[in-house]
């Protein structure tokens, strides 16, 4: 279970705060502050503290820790590239390959497959899931039965899984 939170904060990681989108193709850069945003967004943020003070300004303030922040000669190409993007959407595409997230809530390892749905879903949506369609066929998910399950995302029989 504790694996399952790891996958969501990861998820967090991995895109701006401000703008929500992936750092994917966004230029994620990181501030003095450690924290990272789209150079679009610092663009953005520096242009809105040029406007509020009427002058050409280097400094914006961080929207998550409200530290000021100086942008080396006004351009986000000078601050350091978001150097962990790539480590942890590593670490995240490994973990996607497994496909075992939940498809509903997107969080916690499936534990049930529907066959009407054909969908795994974790023991939480699975509650739900049963209070809804008290009739679909499902299968709690090990080892043994994964040869039965196919997966949406690859159409292939899934091929790795971790019990937690």
């Amino acid at each position: 279970v504790a694996l399952d939170a790891k996958y969501s904060d990861l998820r967090e990681f991995v895109s701006c705060s401000i703008c929500l989108e992936e750092f994917q193709n966004r230029d994620p850069r990181s501030l003095s502050c450690l924290h990272a945003f789209c150079s679009k967004c610092i663009q953005t943020m520096l242009q809105v503290a040029r406007k509020a003070n009427s002058s050409l300004t280097n400094t914006i303030c961080c929207p998550v820790c409200n530290t000021s922040v100086q942008i080396p000669e006004g351009s986000t190409k000078n601050l350091p590239a978001f150097f962990y993007y790539n480590k942890v959407q590593t670490v995240i595409n490994s973990m996607e390959k497994k496909c075992m997230i939940c498809k509903t809530c997107q969080i916690n390892s499936i534990s049930n497959y529907c066959f009407r749905c054909t969908t795994g879903m974790c023991i939480d949506c699975k509650d739900k899931h049963d209070a809804k369609y008290l009739n679909h066929p499902q299968m709690d998910v090990d080892r043994d039965t994964m040869k039965y399950i196919m997966c949406e995302k690859h159409e292939q029989q899934i091929e790795a899984f971790c019990i937690t």
